[in-house]
């Protein structure tokens, strides 16, 4: 499977990188939204996993471009912020799914291993 990663900060993007390849995946690592926007209209992926803040574009907005696009492909979006930068709160992050079906949400700590990337492409590469 073909996974679009997008992070700004570099260390987390080498870590969930390595990550992504050691299950066996092909990454396209990417630290600049702006650059993952504009590969969504050129290459083929099958999954996304991004952060939620960054600048130029934030994780959402890349969603909506994922929805926009009309590509048919799973995200996660995950966030080591309590809240959006737009100040809302993750409970309102979540109602966006009722919008954005294919996107799910979680908040990420950078102290323990993100296991719910795993899961989350164990459930979408079966």
């Amino acid at each position: 499977m073909k996974v679009l990663l997008v992070d700004d900060d570099t260390t987390q993007l080498r870590k969930y990188r390595n990550i992504i390849s050691d299950l066996g995946h092909e990454v396209e690592a990417i630290s600049e939204s702006v650059v993952a926007w504009n590969l969504l209209d050129s290459e083929k992926f099958d999954a996304i996993v991004s952060d939620v803040q960054m600048p130029l574009f934030s994780g959402v907005e890349l969603m909506w471009a994922v929805h926009y696009l009309n590509l048919d492909l799973p995200c996660l979006l995950h966030s080591s912020e309590a809240r959006h930068p737009a100040g809302l709160a993750w409970e309102e992050l979540d109602k966006l799914h009722e919008e954005l079906p294919f996107v799910t949400f979680r908040l990420k700590r950078f102290d323990i291993e993100p296991s719910y990337i795993k899961e989350f492409l164990d459930s979408i590469s079966k």
